[in-house]
Formats: C-alpha cells, sequence, structure tokens
C-alpha cells in the first residue's frame, strides 16, 4: 500500500488546500512535457496523479486513512502477539535480545568467513597480476626498432552556457565524452523567453540540433524575451464540456494566464489536430503557462464539470511575442 501523504511530500494532517499546493508544484515538476523520453518521470508523475486524486476527494481520503491505520494497527499486534508467546514477563528488549541472538552469531560467522574469503581473491588476483604485466614486446625491421603499445582512448570536455542567464535550459549540460561522438542537444526556454539560436553546434539555425565532440567544445544557447500583448477576458456559465477560448500561435509564442471555476473543473490546451499538448486536471483554478512548439490553432477547453446544473469560470490570458 503506498503513502500518498510521502507521495505528495505533506503531512498526513494536512488540509484541502496544503494537499493542492503540493501536487500543482509537483505536477509541474513531473509533468511528461518537461521530461521528455523520460519515463521515471512519467512513472512519478502517474503516482503524484494517483495520490491526489485520492486525497483531494474526501470519502476517498477517509476510506485511505482507515486502511492505514488499520494495516498498521496490524502489525503492531503481530508483534505484540510474538512477545506474549514467548514470555509474558519478559520486557520487548528482553526478547528482542533473546530471539536475535543466535542470528547474529551466525551473521557474524558468515561475514568472517566472507572477509576471508575476499583477502584470498584479492592475493590471488594480485600475483595473477604482477605475472601478465611485462613489458611490451618489440619488433624489428631492417630500417629500425619499433615498441608495439596500445592507443589510448582520446575524450574532450563538453560543456553549455544560456544566454541571458535563466532564459532557458540545455540537455544535456555538460560532461566528457570520447572523439567523434556526436550529441543531440534540446534547449527548452523558460516563461517568458524564446529559443533563437546556438553557437557552435553544426546546424546553429535548429532545435534540437547535433554536435561533433572532436575537440574541447563550449556551446550557448540563445534566447530572447518576448513581451504580453493586449489581456483577453472571458466570463461565462456551461453545463458539460466546451471550448472557451482559441488562440493562433507561433512556434515560440507562450500563452500565459489565470482560470477560476465554481465548482472544479477539467481544464486542458489542445492543438489544431485536437491532441492535448498541456492537461492541467481537476483545479478549482490557478495560473497556467504554456508555449506552442508548432503554428497552429490552440483551444482553451474545459472537458470536465463537476456538477449537475451549471459551472461558472472566468478567465484571463495574455499572448507573448
Amino acid at each position: 500500500m503506498k503513502d500518498y501523504y510521502k507521495i505528495l511530500q505533506v503531512d498526513s494532517s494536512a488540509e484541502q488546500e496544503e494537499i493542492k499546493v503540493a501536487y500543482r508544484k509537483l505536477a509541474q515538476k513531473y509533468h511528461p512535457d518537461h521530461n521528455r523520453g523520460e519515463q521515471w518521470a512519467t512513472k512519478k508523475f502517474k503516482e503524484i496523479e494517483d495520490a491526489y486524486e485520492t486525497l483531494s476527494n474526501p470519502e476517498k481520503k477517509k476510506h485511505y486513512d482507515e486502511e492505514w491505520k488499520s494495516r498498521n494497527k496490524s502489525e503492531d499486534n503481530n508483534y505484540e502477539t510474538g512477545m506474549k508467546s514467548y514470555a509474558p514477563e519478559q520486557s520487548k528488549t528482553e526478547y528482542k535480545q533473546k530471539s536475535n541472538g543466535p542470528a547474529r552469531n551466525k551473521f557474524r560467522i558468515i561475514l568472517l568467513s566472507s572477509a576471508c574469503l575476499i583477502v584470498a581473491l584479492l592475493i590471488t588476483w594480485r600475483f595473477a597480476f604482477a605475472s601478465t604485466n611485462k613489458t611490451p614486446t618489440s619488433t624489428v625491421n631492417n630500417s629500425a626498432s619499433t615498441t608495439t603499445t596500445k592507443n589510448a582512448t582520446i575524450t574532450y570536455n563538453f560543456q553549455t552556457s544560456v544566454y541571458p542567464g535563466g532564459a532557458g535550459t540545455i540537455t544535456p549540460s555538460n560532461g566528457t565524452y570520447a572523439n567523434g561522438t556526436s550529441l543531440s542537444l534540446l534547449a527548452t526556454a523558460n516563461f517568458p523567453y524564446a529559443f533563437t539560436n546556438w553557437t557552435e553546434t553544426d546546424n546553429n539555425s535548429f532545435n534540437p540540433t547535433m554536435v561533433t565532440i572532436n575537440s574541447d567544445k563550449s556551446v550557448t544557447a540563445n534566447f530572447k524575451k518576448l513581451n504580453p500583448g493586449n489581456v483577453q477576458n472571458v466570463s461565462d456559465q456551461i453545463s458539460g464540456s466546451s471550448t472557451i477560448a482559441t488562440c493562433q500561435l507561433n512556434a515560440g509564442q507562450w500563452i500565459q494566464g489565470e482560470i477560476s471555476a465554481s465548482p472544479d473543473i477539467d481544464f486542458r490546451i489542445v492543438d489544431a489536430n485536437n491532441k492535448t499538448v498541456r492537461d492541467y486536471g481537476r483545479t478549482s483554478g490557478g495560473p497556467f503557462s504554456f508555449q506552442a512548439q508548432t503554428n497552429g490553432v490552440y483551444s482553451l477547453e474545459i472537458y470536465g464539470t463537476h456538477s449537475l446544473l451549471f459551472t461558472r469560470y472566468t478567465l484571463s490570458y495574455y499572448i507573448y511575442s
């Protein structure tokens, strides 16, 4: 049984607002859109979603807390029963000492035997290495005497930087690589910046791009800061799913805003092919931001309401260019 409180990094006495804040922070950090191709991030995001789905629902949370307490109580009872059946008049400390005594002696014997075996292997390896570590042989021809040696692998240092500082990130960021290695580099912009070009790569206009390691490399990703247009405001009430706004965006442009609703809604952004590019899940409102990766029309959708009647929402947003 998973510890949902530990997954969301909150205490078991946390209120709903604290749980919601923790969920948003973790969901943004581990969202697949921010960790493309990273299977561990997708698995972590799924755990966070499952934990929040349970702890944000009062009925599910109550059932989960009861089952968690029942399980822990059962483990404590099993321990107490073992204590009593062994010797009721003994203390827990005496019980543990007597029950663990033979096991400790057995563990010491195994540990000592393992240490002796390791020492013997080290001695054998040392003598074997000494006998095979001979001076390289020489081959003689008519003109000169040459020594045969094995060429060492040549490596180079790789490092990156972002301009201006804090405008984005580069993956991978640095390392040491063998001569001839081809690296795929991806620049990701932070809000409200957009990628412009690279320096010192195989193709400075593409993102992602490639760089061939044939010397020490220092690569820079350049970004420009975008500015907001006029604020757009939308307010209405709906029953069921609905597209509440559409935006024509070019690659690199940002849409940033805030939505609020009562009762909760399911909110997402989809592209012209009706593919979800950012899913914010169930929410009562909050800020959002999204950067378009391709040119096209993007739709802001409420795709689920949690009321038999009407849901009222308010949306305001800017497009950064």
